[in-house]
């Protein structure tokens, strides 16, 4: 049997889609999944999560700034 997780977050390592097609197969039936997103990146990926043939809604959460100017970033997320 394979080991599943309640949580399965991702940073910096991918196309949204990708990532959450080869880690969904880990995540417990309730998990979430996390991905760390620039908001240009978010505006695009989104849309495709939620179109995706998964049984899973996705979401975003307010942008928030990086320290010493570094840019933005935000999470987007598995309800």
């Amino acid at each position: 049997m394979q080991d599943r997780y309640d949580v399965i977050c991702a940073r910096a390592v991918g196309e949204g889609l990708s990532i959450f097609r080869d880690s969904a197969p880990m995540m417990n039936e309730d998990g979430v999944c996390i991905l760390y997103k620039t908001p240009h990146q978010a505006e695009t990926e989104l849309p495709m999560l939620n179109n995706a043939p998964f049984n899973y809604s996705w979401a975003a959460t307010q942008t928030f700034e990086l320290p010493g100017g570094d840019g933005q970033r935000l999470f987007l997320y598995t309800e």
